[in-house]
């Protein structure tokens, strides 16, 4: 019976030391304190934050599938139109410096600098259509520029363009101009580019004639279609 209660006094002497050497450990003098995190606060504990709402997601490069159609250019002698390096010269035809349009058909909204895609420097152009309002087979859309860097085209035979159709539907692009002080419109034939494609248009300006070349009043980019669409153009420029 001895040997039981000196057994039981040694088991609960031992607790007892362990007790106090927990409640010691505690007391030391370094507090340590809990760093709140950069998202504490802002976010309900409750709520579970949504990393892909509309808010928040940032589409990041390689999320974009981009298709490149590599196009063999001329190796003549060549002259820059535009890179966009100096400055926004294009406007969507719906813009109202475009004030002599009164086509309904015509769908071009918006035309603004952008680095989201470029092929020749930092900035292209991106252009925007948008839905047309019933069915419209002459359904286009322009973005055009009436200061053109080089109004003389002559000697030149194609005209080149690089661009990515970020759109959902295949777009079908053409280049017109206007010429001499007669305002002759003059126009390519129009090429598809499928919808995710990067690619080089190259199109005919033999077409226009030797004296309208040499007087190149406007430039216009058109696509044609009814849909809602978009696209980026960069490196406008001609080959001998």
């Amino acid at each position: 019976m001895k040997l039981k209660v000196k057994h039981l006094v040694s088991i609960n002497l031992f607790v007892l030391g362990c007790s106090i050497l927990f409640f010691l450990s505690g007391c030391g003098t370094t507090k340590v304190e809990k760093v709140p995190s950069a998202n504490e606060g802002t976010v309900s504990p409750d709520i579970e934050s949504d990393p892909f709402s509309e808010d928040e997601w940032v589409e990041d490069e390689e999320s974009t599938y981009i298709t490149y159609v590599k196009v063999k250019v001329p190796e003549t002698e060549s002259l820059l139109l535009d890179d966009f390096e100096s400055g926004l010269y294009f406007y969507a035809a719906l813009d109202e410096k475009y004030g002599h349009n009164t086509d309904s058909s015509n769908l071009g909204e918006k035309c603004a600098l952008s680095s989201e895609w470029n092929t020749n420097g930092y900035y292209s152009i991106k252009c925007v259509q948008k839905k047309a309002a019933y069915t419209d087979k002459n359904a286009h859309a322009t973005w055009y520029c009436d200061s053109p860097l080089e109004t003389d085209w002559t000697g030149f035979k194609t005209f080149a363009v690089d661009i990515y159709n970020g759109g959902a539907v295949t777009a079908s692009v053409c280049l017109q101009v206007e010429a001499t002080e007669d305002n002759k419109i003059l126009q390519t034939e129009y090429k598809e580019i499928k919808s995710g494609v990067q690619t080089t248009l190259l199109l005919d300006i033999k077409r226009f004639g030797v004296k309208n070349l040499a007087d190149i009043r406007r430039i216009m980019l058109v696509n044609k279609g009814s849909a809602y669409t978009y696209m980026y153009f960069d490196n406008l420029r001609l080959y001998k």
